[in-house]
């Protein structure tokens, strides 16, 4: 069947596309570690964001049970289409006192208009700062996918994460 006539077939047209998404699902199935906090790709100009994420460790091992990290997230949607925000993490080790060991700078860029597309789409850029000695900066980029669908809403991050030296 040629490409022209796949067009007139709307029914081939929308089976294209979900074997297309659930291809990109199948083979982009995160290998190891689960994502703390998924990013949608929708910027709001003008919109600040305060955010606290904590994270506690229960262990049996006394090593590890207790440590604490925080990071405290500051955020401004600066135009429609970018968003930047600062990161301060701060953690602990069992038994040991609170200490800033990381800055992280964010920015979100959304790519289209929401629902210019049929999946909403946007990228993702973080550079942290590692305030260990001797450790290498790190730069994160993810590919920001959302699709909207009936009642709910899906969204997927691609993530590749480089150490700088």
């Amino acid at each position: 069947m040629k490409p022209s006539n796949l067009c007139k077939q709307p029914y081939l047209y929308h089976l294209a596309k979900i074997t297309l998404t659930i291809s990109i699902l199948v083979f982009c199935l995160p290998q190891h570690g689960w994502a703390t906090k998924v990013y949608s790709p929708i910027v709001e100009g003008g919109e600040w964001e305060l955010e606290s994420l904590n994270d506690f460790i229960r262990d049996a091992d006394p090593g590890k049970d207790g440590a604490v990290k925080h990071q405290i997230e500051l955020a401004y949607g600066i135009t429609d289409w970018w968003r930047s925000g600062l990161y301060g993490v701060f953690e602990n080790k069992a038994g040991k006192s609170l200490t800033h060991t990381q800055t992280k700078w964010e920015n979100v860029f959304q790519l289209f208009q929401q629902g210019e597309l049929w999946i909403d789409t946007g990228l993702y850029l973080e550079y942290i700062k590692l305030t260990a000695p001797q450790r290498p900066d790190i730069v994160e980029f993810k590919l920001l996918l959302e699709k909207p669908f009936a009642a709910l809403i899906h969204t997927m991050n691609i993530t590749i994460r480089a150490c700088s030296h």
